[in-house]
Protein backbone atom coordinates (compact mmCIF):
# COMPACT_ATOMS: atom_id res chain seq x y z
CA UNK A 1 0.00 0.00 0.00
CA UNK A 2 2.82 2.38 0.92
CA UNK A 3 4.49 1.61 -2.42
CA UNK A 4 1.39 2.67 -4.33
CA UNK A 5 1.12 5.89 -2.30
CA UNK A 6 4.72 6.84 -3.10
CA UNK A 7 4.26 5.86 -6.75
CA UNK A 8 1.13 7.98 -7.03
CA UNK A 9 2.86 10.94 -5.36
CA UNK A 10 5.84 10.69 -7.71
CA UNK A 11 3.58 10.55 -10.77
CA UNK A 12 1.66 13.59 -9.58
CA UNK A 13 4.88 15.57 -9.02
CA UNK A 14 6.27 14.55 -12.43
CA UNK A 15 2.97 15.40 -14.10
CA UNK A 16 2.95 18.84 -12.48
CA UNK A 17 6.59 19.43 -13.47
CA UNK A 18 5.99 18.49 -17.12
CA UNK A 19 2.87 20.64 -17.14
CA UNK A 20 4.76 23.68 -15.88
CA UNK A 21 7.68 23.15 -18.27
CA UNK A 22 5.28 22.60 -21.16
CA UNK A 23 3.60 25.95 -20.54
CA UNK A 24 6.86 27.84 -20.84
CA UNK A 25 7.37 28.84 -24.45
CA UNK A 26 10.43 30.80 -25.58
CA UNK A 27 9.36 34.39 -26.18
CA UNK A 28 11.36 36.82 -28.27
CA UNK A 29 11.07 40.56 -28.71
CA UNK A 30 9.32 42.14 -31.66
CA UNK A 31 10.90 44.75 -33.91
CA UNK A 32 9.16 47.61 -35.68
CA UNK A 33 9.96 50.73 -37.66
CA UNK A 34 7.84 53.68 -38.74
CA UNK A 35 7.29 54.88 -42.31
CA UNK A 36 5.94 58.42 -41.86
CA UNK A 37 4.05 59.12 -45.09
CA UNK A 38 1.32 61.42 -43.77
CA UNK A 39 1.49 64.34 -46.19
CA UNK A 40 2.19 67.36 -44.02
CA UNK A 41 4.78 70.08 -43.68
CA UNK A 42 4.65 69.58 -39.91
CA UNK A 43 6.41 66.64 -38.23
CA UNK A 44 4.36 63.92 -36.56
CA UNK A 45 4.90 62.64 -33.02
CA UNK A 46 4.53 58.86 -32.94
CA UNK A 47 4.13 57.05 -29.62
CA UNK A 48 3.67 53.44 -28.60
CA UNK A 49 1.82 52.74 -25.35
CA UNK A 50 1.70 49.55 -23.30
CA UNK A 51 -0.47 49.35 -20.19
CA UNK A 52 -0.98 53.11 -20.38
CA UNK A 53 2.75 53.91 -20.36
CA UNK A 54 4.66 55.33 -23.34
CA UNK A 55 7.47 52.92 -24.30
CA UNK A 56 8.43 54.67 -27.54
CA UNK A 57 8.29 58.29 -28.69
CA UNK A 58 9.74 59.74 -31.88
CA UNK A 59 9.08 62.79 -34.02
CA UNK A 60 9.29 62.17 -37.78
CA UNK A 61 8.87 64.40 -40.81
CA UNK A 62 7.14 63.41 -44.04
CA UNK A 63 9.04 60.77 -46.03
CA UNK A 64 11.09 59.57 -43.05
CA UNK A 65 11.77 55.91 -42.29
CA UNK A 66 12.90 55.18 -38.74
CA UNK A 67 15.33 52.47 -37.68
CA UNK A 68 14.01 49.26 -36.20
CA UNK A 69 13.19 49.35 -32.51
CA UNK A 70 12.91 46.27 -30.27
CA UNK A 71 10.04 45.93 -27.78
CA UNK A 72 8.48 43.02 -25.94
CA UNK A 73 5.85 41.14 -27.92
CA UNK A 74 2.26 42.02 -27.08
CA UNK A 75 -0.56 44.47 -27.62
CA UNK A 76 0.12 48.20 -27.92
CA UNK A 77 -1.67 51.43 -28.73
CA UNK A 78 -0.08 53.51 -31.50
CA UNK A 79 -0.77 57.23 -31.20
CA UNK A 80 0.04 59.79 -33.90
CA UNK A 81 -0.26 63.49 -33.14
CA UNK A 82 0.83 66.91 -34.37
CA UNK A 83 0.51 70.28 -32.65
CA UNK A 84 -1.20 68.55 -29.74
CA UNK A 85 -3.94 67.07 -31.98
CA UNK A 86 -4.26 63.27 -32.01
CA UNK A 87 -4.81 61.98 -35.56
CA UNK A 88 -4.64 58.25 -34.93
CA UNK A 89 -4.93 56.16 -31.77
CA UNK A 90 -5.13 52.49 -32.68
CA UNK A 91 -4.47 49.12 -31.10
CA UNK A 92 -1.87 46.88 -32.76
CA UNK A 93 -0.36 43.50 -31.98
CA UNK A 94 3.37 42.76 -32.31
CA UNK A 95 4.18 39.05 -32.34
CA UNK A 96 7.11 37.27 -30.75
CA UNK A 97 10.21 37.51 -32.99
CA UNK A 98 8.15 39.45 -35.51
CA UNK A 99 9.46 42.31 -37.64
CA UNK A 100 7.11 45.04 -38.86
CA UNK A 101 6.88 48.28 -40.80
CA UNK A 102 4.15 50.55 -39.45
CA UNK A 103 3.14 52.69 -42.41
CA UNK A 104 1.31 55.98 -41.75
CA UNK A 105 -0.26 57.58 -44.81
CA UNK A 106 -2.99 59.96 -45.94
CA UNK A 107 -3.78 63.67 -45.79
CA UNK A 108 -4.32 65.17 -42.33
CA UNK A 109 -7.23 67.63 -42.35
CA UNK A 110 -7.62 70.40 -39.83
CA UNK A 111 -10.56 69.83 -37.51
CA UNK A 112 -10.95 66.09 -38.15
CA UNK A 113 -11.57 63.89 -35.12
CA UNK A 114 -9.19 61.12 -34.02
CA UNK A 115 -9.39 57.97 -36.19
CA UNK A 116 -11.70 59.70 -38.69
CA UNK A 117 -13.44 57.19 -40.93
CA UNK A 118 -15.81 57.51 -43.86
CA UNK A 119 -18.90 55.31 -44.06
CA UNK A 120 -17.41 53.40 -46.99
CA UNK A 121 -14.20 52.80 -45.05
CA UNK A 122 -16.19 51.51 -42.07
CA UNK A 123 -17.91 48.97 -44.33
CA UNK A 124 -14.58 47.90 -45.85
CA UNK A 125 -13.28 47.04 -42.39
CA UNK A 126 -15.63 44.06 -42.44
CA UNK A 127 -13.37 42.50 -45.06
CA UNK A 128 -9.93 41.02 -44.41
CA UNK A 129 -6.46 41.65 -45.80
CA UNK A 130 -6.00 44.05 -48.70
CA UNK A 131 -9.70 43.81 -49.50
CA UNK A 132 -10.19 45.98 -46.41
CA UNK A 133 -7.76 48.59 -47.74
CA UNK A 134 -9.84 51.64 -48.70
CA UNK A 135 -8.97 55.31 -49.47
CA UNK A 136 -11.01 56.48 -46.43
CA UNK A 137 -11.52 59.87 -48.05
CA UNK A 138 -7.68 60.24 -48.09
CA UNK A 139 -7.79 60.65 -44.28
CA UNK A 140 -4.90 59.36 -42.09
CA UNK A 141 -4.54 55.59 -41.85
CA UNK A 142 -2.18 52.90 -40.56
CA UNK A 143 -0.99 49.86 -42.51
CA UNK A 144 1.03 47.16 -40.72
CA UNK A 145 3.46 45.28 -42.98
CA UNK A 146 5.17 42.00 -42.09
CA UNK A 147 8.91 42.31 -42.81
CA UNK A 148 9.92 38.71 -42.08
CA UNK A 149 11.60 37.00 -45.03
CA UNK A 150 10.15 33.59 -45.90
CA UNK A 151 11.24 31.15 -48.58
CA UNK A 152 14.21 30.95 -50.93
CA UNK A 153 16.95 33.17 -49.53
CA UNK A 154 18.94 33.00 -52.76
CA UNK A 155 16.36 35.44 -54.13
CA UNK A 156 15.32 38.96 -53.18
CA UNK A 157 11.70 39.72 -52.35
CA UNK A 158 9.97 42.86 -53.61
CA UNK A 159 6.62 44.55 -52.91
CA UNK A 160 5.33 48.07 -53.45
CA UNK A 161 2.65 50.25 -51.90
CA UNK A 162 0.61 53.00 -53.59
CA UNK A 163 0.63 55.76 -50.93
CA UNK A 164 0.13 58.78 -53.18
CA UNK A 165 -3.20 60.29 -52.01
CA UNK A 166 -5.62 61.20 -54.77
CA UNK A 167 -3.62 59.66 -57.61
CA UNK A 168 -5.19 57.19 -60.03
CA UNK A 169 -3.94 53.61 -60.34
CA UNK A 170 -0.28 52.86 -61.01
CA UNK A 171 1.33 49.92 -62.80
CA UNK A 172 4.87 49.20 -63.88
CA UNK A 173 7.69 46.77 -64.58
CA UNK A 174 10.74 45.25 -62.93
CA UNK A 175 13.66 44.60 -65.27
CA UNK A 176 16.68 42.56 -64.16
CA UNK A 177 19.51 44.26 -66.02
CA UNK A 178 21.82 41.22 -66.03
CA UNK A 179 19.32 38.46 -66.81
CA UNK A 180 17.09 40.68 -68.99
CA UNK A 181 14.08 39.29 -67.17
CA UNK A 182 10.97 41.47 -67.07
CA UNK A 183 8.12 41.21 -64.55
CA UNK A 184 4.96 43.28 -64.89
CA UNK A 185 3.64 45.09 -61.84
CA UNK A 186 -0.11 44.71 -61.60
CA UNK A 187 -2.04 47.98 -61.39
CA UNK A 188 -2.80 49.17 -57.87
CA UNK A 189 -5.18 51.84 -56.62
CA UNK A 190 -4.45 53.99 -53.58
CA UNK A 191 -3.72 52.74 -50.92
CA UNK A 192 -3.17 49.10 -51.97
CA UNK A 193 -0.01 47.04 -51.61
CA UNK A 194 1.23 44.35 -53.95
CA UNK A 195 1.96 40.74 -53.10
CA UNK A 196 5.56 39.71 -52.46
CA UNK A 197 7.51 38.78 -55.58
CA UNK A 198 10.67 36.66 -55.83
CA UNK A 199 13.28 38.52 -57.89
CA UNK A 200 16.77 37.53 -59.00
CA UNK A 201 19.42 39.59 -57.14
CA UNK A 202 21.50 42.13 -59.02
CA UNK A 203 21.14 45.36 -60.94
CA UNK A 204 17.49 46.16 -61.45
CA UNK A 205 15.36 48.84 -63.08
CA UNK A 206 11.91 49.44 -61.63
CA UNK A 207 9.49 51.98 -63.04
CA UNK A 208 5.86 52.94 -62.58
CA UNK A 209 3.33 54.22 -65.11
CA UNK A 210 0.24 56.31 -64.55
CA UNK A 211 -3.09 54.62 -65.22
CA UNK A 212 -3.42 52.80 -68.54
CA UNK A 213 -0.82 54.83 -70.41
CA UNK A 214 2.90 54.17 -70.61
CA UNK A 215 4.13 57.50 -69.23
CA UNK A 216 6.72 56.89 -66.53
CA UNK A 217 6.05 58.82 -63.34
CA UNK A 218 8.64 57.18 -61.06
CA UNK A 219 11.78 55.12 -61.54
CA UNK A 220 14.57 53.64 -59.40
CA UNK A 221 17.62 51.48 -60.17
CA UNK A 222 18.36 49.43 -57.06
CA UNK A 223 20.92 46.63 -56.73
CA UNK A 224 18.86 43.91 -55.09
CA UNK A 225 20.59 41.60 -52.62
CA UNK A 226 19.67 38.00 -51.89
CA UNK A 227 17.80 37.23 -48.68
CA UNK A 228 16.50 40.79 -48.48
CA UNK A 229 12.92 42.03 -48.52
CA UNK A 230 12.34 45.37 -50.27
CA UNK A 231 9.29 47.59 -49.88
CA UNK A 232 8.89 50.52 -52.28
CA UNK A 233 6.49 53.26 -51.19
CA UNK A 234 5.23 55.55 -53.96
CA UNK A 235 4.85 58.96 -52.31
CA UNK A 236 4.65 62.67 -53.25
CA UNK A 237 7.78 64.78 -53.59
CA UNK A 238 8.53 66.78 -50.45
CA UNK A 239 8.47 70.17 -52.19
CA UNK A 240 5.64 69.33 -54.57
CA UNK A 241 3.14 67.13 -52.78
CA UNK A 242 0.60 66.78 -55.57
CA UNK A 243 2.32 66.94 -58.95
CA UNK A 244 5.50 64.87 -58.55
CA UNK A 245 6.36 61.41 -57.24
CA UNK A 246 9.27 59.80 -55.48
CA UNK A 247 10.03 56.29 -54.21
CA UNK A 248 10.92 55.57 -50.59
CA UNK A 249 12.89 52.32 -50.37
CA UNK A 250 12.71 50.24 -47.19
CA UNK A 251 14.85 47.10 -47.02
CA UNK A 252 14.92 44.37 -44.39
CA UNK A 253 17.91 42.04 -44.73
CA UNK A 254 18.81 38.57 -43.49
CA UNK A 255 15.57 37.85 -41.68
CA UNK A 256 15.80 34.12 -42.18
CA UNK A 257 13.10 31.50 -42.53
CA UNK A 258 10.39 30.86 -39.95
Amino acid sequence: MRYFKYRTLILLVLGLLFSVLGCKQPVGDAQFRIAQLLVSEKPMTIQLFKNGKAVYTQKLSFGALSKYKSVSAGTYFLRVSTDGKVLLDQEIGLGSKGKYSLCLYGLPVKGEITNSSTWSHTLHKLAEGEEASDPNGLLPQLKVLNDVFYGDRSKAKVRWVHTMPGLQSLNGQIVNTNAKDTISLKALDYPKKSTLMDIKPGKTEIFWNLGSNSRKVAQINPILEEGTLYTFFIIPQRANYIDALQVLTASAANLGNR
